[in-house]
């Protein structure tokens, strides 16, 4: 009879507890299954293509060029994480410098191969619509991170997502036009 009442107890506990998690916890957990990374890459270079007004031809040429900076952007920001990782253990100030100097010159290869894709880029688009890309680019990004913690943009603001793409979140007043 112990047993009994003990697990209708803990059933109704874990069901109780279900109920209480918010909204997004249950959709987070689902999307963090069903993530993609191609999809991801088609969503963010249509959302670009869109909001830059690149042509086929211009998006053809210029988003294989953005793959491969990002890639290699991505390799540093990989060892970036890994000093860091290193710099919980580090034992002496020496130890210390020696991480955050080569954090330092990671970061300063991340902001070269930014400026040689940009002359890269440049063959294909111009300067505004690299631009253009640039902001749709941080953009997509604050979307796409707003999505694993739904409601917490600064102010309690929240994206307006799937929806229209080229709306900013709600409560931003400034910034209704479209780019």
């Amino acid at each position: 009879m112990r047993q009994l009442v003990f697990i209708l107890t803990l059933v109704f506990t874990c069901t109780a507890a279900r109920a209480q998690w918010p909204n997004g916890m249950t959709n987070n957990v689902k999307q963090q299954q069903q993530f993609s990374p191609e999809a991801f890459r088609k969503n963010m270079e249509d959302y670009i293509k869109s909001h830059a007004n690149l042509t086929d031809a211009e998006a053809d040429r210029f988003f294989p060029m953005l793959a491969e900076m990002q890639s290699k952007q991505r390799d540093n920001s990989h060892l970036i994480s890994e000093q860091m990782r290193k710099g919980h253990n580090a034992k002496s100030e020496e130890e210390y410098g020696r991480i955050l100097s080569y954090i330092i010159k990671l970061e300063k290869q991340n902001d070269e191969l930014t400026e040689k894709y940009y002359r890269k880029f440049k063959t294909v688009l111009s300067w505004e619509k690299i631009f253009k890309v640039r902001v749709a680019l941080q953009r997509y990004n604050m979307i796409a991170l707003s999505q694993f913690s739904p409601g917490h943009m600064p102010g309690g603001k929240t994206w307006q997502w799937p929806g229209n793409h080229q709306r900013q979140w709600s409560g931003d007043k400034d910034k209704k036009r479209d780019n």
